[in-house]
């Protein structure tokens, strides 16, 4: 039993340290056939790991950690076995889609892994640089389905996007909201320019706020001209009389 544990905390810490702990998504890694399969990896026991991971993936029920985990090592398993080129980035887009935020220690990895780890998830994901005039707008990218994705500030950089089209919204206290439909390249990021329009007065309260001025200042010009004794102060003078036929 004591053995078993500490094989498992092995394994574990191997997995910790391979991943990026800088990632605001930490690897956790609980099923016990990926343990045991990323422990054959090690083992170099590469069919036994494919075997073990491959197992742990057909049941449908790994989270989204072991998910990635699990094609991850049966990527490099299969690295190691000299496996098709397309079975090998098929499991890695496979890790990647699980978690696009997770990347790999290179200083932990072997660099052929590590590189075509890199190079995959380059080709699979894309970005997006939101720049508006002003700045400091909020800007909200959402996947046509209406899934939020993600708020920014501009300038907004938005990394690890899956190709496709998003639906951005751009909203600054005092400017018109902006809607607008960007569509997302792997491989490539690029920069939307947004100008933002100020939020103008109705015609009516233009109008209205006009008006009622030029109104009183007639009446204070009027009272001021035509004003008698005996008048009450405020009192506007009468019209005059039609004249007569």
């Amino acid at each position: 039993m004591y053995l078993l544990i500490k094989k498992f905390f092995f394994v574990v810490v191997l997995i910790f340290m391979l991943f990026d702990t800088g990632n605001t998504l930490a690897q956790k890694v609980s099923d016990p056939a990926v343990i045991e399969g990323v422990d054959y990896f090690y083992k170099a026991k590469f069919p036994q790991a494919i075997e073990s991971l491959r197992k742990a993936i057909s049941t449908g029920k790994l989270p989204g950690d072991d998910v990635f985990a699990a094609y991850l090592y049966m990527a490099f398993s299969q690295m190691r076995q000299n496996a098709p080129q397309d079975s090998v980035d098929k499991n890695l887009v496979a890790a990647i889609k699980a978690n696009p935020n997770i990347e790999i220690d290179g200083t932990k990895t072997p660099p052929d892994l590590f590189e075509r780890f890199v190079a995959v998830r380059k080709s699979t994901l894309g970005g997006l640089l939101i720049v508006t005039e002003p700045g400091a707008a909020s800007a909200i990218l959402m996947k046509q389905d209406g899934n939020k994705v993600m708020t920014r500030y501009t300038p907004a950089q938005f990394t690890n996007l899956f190709s496709g089209r998003y639906e951005l919204v751009i909203a600054k206290d005092g400017y018109k909201p902006q809607t607008a439909l960007a569509n997302v390249r792997a491989g490539r990021t690029d920069t939307l320019l947004v100008q933002l329009r100020m939020k103008g007065k109705s015609i009516f309260k233009k109008w209205w706020a006009w008006g009622s001025g030029l109104a009183a200042a007639t009446a204070i010009v009027v009272l001021q001209k035509t004003g008698k004794k005996g008048e009450k102060e405020g009192d506007l003078p009468e019209p005059p009389a039609r004249p007569k036929p």
